[in-house]
Formats: C-alpha cells, structure tokens, sequence
C-alpha cells in the first residue's frame, strides 16, 4: 500500500460564485485562499459579468473567501447625450441628465444625499417646464428685466406658466388630478421645492433647515409633473425621442421607488 500524502488532497483551486446585485451570474476558479482583489480581477474579466454590467456602476462588492463574491451595480448614468464625438448640450437633454443625475445620487447610503436630490430634480423640472413653455418661441421664456432689457424666466415663474397652459390632452394640469394627484397639496409641495432650491443656493449666506421628511415629500409631486410633461402632453421636442422617453421612464421610475422606499 501507499503512504497517503496528505498534501496531495489538499484542494489547489475554489469554486467561487458570482452575483451580481445579490443574483447568480457566473461560478469561476480562483487558486485557493485568494484574496479579494484577485478574485474581483478575475471576476470582472468574466463574459458573462461583463454582459451583466454593461452600462453599470460598481457601487460595493461583498466578498467571502473561496465561496462568493456579490458585486453591487447600479444602472450608470449618462451626465451627456453622445453620438460619435458630439456631444448635445440640449435643453431636453440637459434636463433628463440632472434627473438621471439625482436617480445616481439616490444610491448614497446618507441623508444627506437629498439635499443634492431635491436640487438637481429642481433643476430638471425647471428646464422641461422651460422646454414645455418654449415650443421654439424664445420670447416665451422671457421676460423684461430691471433694467429694460431682457432675462429668463424664473423657476417659480415657469412652473406658474404651467400649471395655467392648455394642453392637447387635457385642459390642464390642474384638471388632470388622476394624471398628478391630489393639485393643492401637490402645487404646495412643487412650490416648496422651488422654495428649498432658492434659499439652499451655494451663495446664499443663509443657514436654513428642512427636514429629510419634507424634502422626500417635495420629490414625488416633482417626479409626477415631469413624467407628465415629458410622456403624456406632447409639448417637449427630443433630439431623440425614444431615447429620452426610455430613460425618463426608467429613471423615474427607479426614483419612485427609492423615494417610497427610504
């Protein structure tokens, strides 16, 4: 009879499952005992987790040695619209890149995040409600300054302009309570939102408080007027109109949920 040689039944190699947010994508092999960044590097070369994150952002990674690795992503937002080399600085497309801009923000961990949420939601319901009331007349979105000359209209102003525009589809905003909600809390909540925006401005030397609660409550009246204006009144042109009609469905939708949710 042979010795046994205890090394020799030692195993060289581990069987490591991958997941990709918290789902099963790929098993691979990895030498025994590897740490985390070897395992990730072989991980991440995979093709089939390259499959399942295209067009995604590794936001954590949960590994346990020689069993699993999980790799958190979410959907990566596009800060620009590209086509080649050329980039759009549209209106429209300016507007749905602040909104998936806060959807990415929404994956931070603290409260502190809907701060940065609330600003860049305000920013995007300014410009479609700029792009709403616009309809390639330039003097729509004007207004004559202190000085005789001429200047934007204000966020407070647009949203105004809005709620009192007829629509095709319906006479208003305001009428339209099973498209946006309940109107008077909703425009209460709009118009505090745009309140939070203007007083939380970086050069405003003012300390001022709101609470998560209040701002979260100012998000989803928000989230439902864009979604309104974008995908149901016909009164925005895209440069790209499935493209954009894509992203803000996804990207409100993802929002909704985490705003309910958190």
């Amino acid at each position: 009879w042979f010795d046994e040689d205890k090394d020799a039944l030692i195993e060289e190699v581990a069987n490591i499952a991958v997941q990709i947010s918290g789902k099963l994508r790929a098993t691979i092999q990895v030498p025994m005992n590897s740490d985390e960044a070897v395992v990730k590097t072989i991980a991440l070369a995979d093709e089939k987790v390259e499959k399942w994150l295209a067009n995604k952002e590794i936001t954590n990674l949960i590994f346990i040695k020689n069993k699993i690795i999980n790799i958190i992503a979410s959907e990566n937002f596009r800060l620009l619209n590209e086509v080649g080399d050329v980039i759009h600085f549209d209106l429209t497309e300016n507007a749905i890149d602040k909104l998936e801009t806060a959807a990415f923000i929404m994956n931070r961990k603290t409260n502190a995040k809907w701060k940065e949420v609330a600003l860049n939601i305000h920013s995007s319901l300014y410009s479609f409600c700029l792009a709403a009331i616009y309809k390639g007349n330039y003097e729509r979105v004007m207004k004559t300054a202190q000085n005789g000359g001429k200047e934007l209209i204000n966020a407070n102003e647009a949203l105004n302009k809005i709620l009192n525009m007829n629509f095709p589809l319906y006479h208003s905003i305001i009428q339209a309570t099973t498209k946006f909600g309940n109107n008077d809390d909703d425009i209460r909540k709009l118009n505090q939102l745009i309140e939070f925006a203007d007083k939380t401005a970086p050069f405003r030397p003012t300390v001022v408080k709101y609470s998560v609660t209040s701002i979260k409550e100012q998000i989803l009246p928000a989230l439902s007027l864009i979604k309104f204006l974008t995908l149901e009144t016909n009164s925005i042109n895209f440069l790209f109109k499935d493209d954009s009609y894509n992203r803000i469905k996804a990207t409100i939708k993802r929002m909704e949920k985490k705003t309910k949710g958190q």
